[in-house]
């Protein structure tokens, strides 16, 4: 045909490419005819649907593998990192142990000391077990004194004296030691009842770290009454608050009079 050449055709002229057809829409070599007619452009073998729907399959199941292995180190999980070793979390529980009802320590009121000594006491025939002590002492915790637990340095605890070091460092707190001097210094105060100042002496002098007699005590505690009332009583010879407090009840009708008086 004139003006028209094959593909292994020498004649000289335009060389004019196969229109698409329903078995070929892309032309001949892959190659689909611009819109305008003017150029072609290169778009490679075409693919099904079905084709691309297997490669956005593939592409999620990619994207959910890469969210399952990323790692969250701003939110620390101490079931999994705890402060002491991971070797003693991987321990199992003794044979036979029932965890206690722990007492909770929130370090805000209360003894760190006599919190430790009762924790201990809890465990009762696992209480030697220093690894059970480090893994259940966050049990025993609430409030502020969990939070101080939580934010622990993972593995940083070695060992339960370790701990407890730690745990005295943040919350123990200096009592003041009641004294015979301190005892001294207890006086009923104006307008107070003679028999409430003997009970509010006697809860204080329990507390005393000396060894003193009772009989002892209760001379500081009638020291340390207004002068109307220990006139009444300082010569009656009492051995022991029970007898105090009898003759703190006999006087009281005679003692709140002269007040009045005065």
């Amino acid at each position: 045909m004139p003006g028209v050449a094959t593909a292994n055709s020498t004649t000289s002229g335009p060389f004019v490419l196969p229109a698409p057809t329903a078995g070929n829409p892309a032309g001949a070599h892959g190659k689909k005819p611009a819109v305008d007619g003017t150029s072609t452009l290169s778009v490679g073998p075409y693919i099904t649907m079905v084709e691309v729907q297997a490669l956005l399959t593939r592409q999620k199941a990619l994207l959910t593998k890469e969210k399952a292995k990323m790692i969250m180190p701003s939110l620390p999980n101490p079931d999994i990192r705890p402060p002491y070793p991971v070797t003693i979390l991987l321990l199992p529980y003794p044979e036979g142990y029932t965890p206690p009802k722990f007492v909770k320590f929130d370090g805000k009121e209360g003894s760190a000391q006599e919190h430790v000594v009762r924790f201990i006491e809890s465990l009762r025939a696992h209480a030697l077990d220093t690894n059970l002590r480090l893994r259940e002492f966050s049990k025993s915790l609430t409030s502020r004194a969990y939070m101080w637990y939580v934010n622990l340095e993972p593995y940083s605890i070695a060992t339960w004296e370790e701990m407890v070091n730690n745990f005295y460092a943040k919350f123990f707190q200096v009592l003041e030691k009641v004294t015979v001097i301190s005892l001294t210094k207890e006086i009923q105060t104006g307008g107070e009842d003679v028999v409430n100042y003997i009970k509010r002496f006697q809860d204080y002098a329990v507390d005393c770290t000396e060894s003193v007699k009772k009989m002892q005590l209760v001379e500081i505690c009638i020291g340390g009454m207004m002068d109307e009332c220990k006139m009444l009583l300082v010569n009656l010879k009492l051995g022991t608050f029970s007898a105090l407090l009898e003759s703190a009840y006999n006087i009281r009708h005679v003692v709140k009079p002269a007040r009045k008086e005065s």
